[in-house]
């Protein structure tokens, strides 16, 4: 398996913020064992730059670092429309119950005192990921599922400008009504539904001011096929034809209830 590859099959894209080298190693060395993709950076100014070149899952974010410290860095992922929906999880030796609420004021999702449990740490991380798509690793074991299954309605769901792609992230994650949600690259999302679901699942997709567009397969309309990759292969012509298509031939749908 090639890196790329490798990090594709991962759990999720971790950030890990913190000026103390030893302390990153630690975390790095936890989650990568437990199966998550780790990037790292020392300080805050080094963490924008890790978020501007690829959206994380998640950040760890340390407080106190020289510079631009870890409140400000919050502050301003809490600010771009782009990053706003990242979890955070504060990590800090700062322990007082006023710095425990500032940090939760401030956005974070999370909050952890040093020195912490591995164990302990692990749940919380876990916990937060959930609230995140799941990664491909797990799209292609919940897809290949679906080859010996005959009731089930998938959509690829990709995101056409790239600073929506977390937001996208959320609303799916929140709002639709699926059995699975997945990410199966950077901006793309897998949805498993109930295929009695399907349709208006699909007009509150089409209603919202994200910029997506959406391929649609079936258990029956997909055929055989041998593996994942082939239902996102159909997915894909699926979206390419629909995209080809006057936007009119998708509805008209008009009621979106959550």
């Amino acid at each position: 398996m090639t890196g790329a590859e490798e990090n594709l099959a991962s759990q999720g894209k971790i950030l890990v913020v913190d000026d103390e080298p030893d302390m990153v190693l630690l975390l790095q060395a936890i989650l990568t064992h437990a199966g998550y993709e780790v990037l790292t950076a020392y300080d805050g100014l080094g963490a924008l730059e890790r978020v501007e070149a690829g959206l994380p899952d998640l950040i760890l974010l340390d407080l106190r670092m020289p510079g631009l410290d870890g409140w400000d860095v919050c502050v301003h992922l809490k600010g771009d429309r782009r990053t706003r929906y990242i979890p955070v999880m504060m990590i800090s030796a700062l322990r007082s119950a006023e710095d425990i609420a500032r940090g939760f004021r401030m956005g974070a999702s999370d909050y952890l005192v040093k020195p912490f449990r591995a164990d302990e740490f692990l749940a919380r991380v876990k916990s937060l990921m959930q609230t995140v798509p799941s990664g491909r690793q797990a799209v292609k074991e919940r897809l290949t599922e679906l080859l010996f299954d005959e009731d089930w309605t998938m959509f690829l769901v990709q995101v056409r400008n790239r600073e929506y792609t977390t937001r996208t992230a959320d609303f799916l994650m929140t709002q639709a009504k699926a059995r699975f949600v997945g990410r199966w690259g950077e901006t793309e999302f897998v949805l498993i539904l109930d295929p009695k679901q399907a349709e208006l699942e699909y007009a509150c997709l089409e209603l919202t001011d994200l910029p997506l567009s959406l391929g649609i397969v079936s258990a029956e309309t997909i055929g055989s096929f041998a593996d994942a990759e082939d239902i996102i292969s159909a997915a894909r012509q699926n979206l390419a034809m629909l995209n080809e298509e006057d936007e009119d031939s998708h509805g008209p749908y008009v009621n979106c209830p959550r």
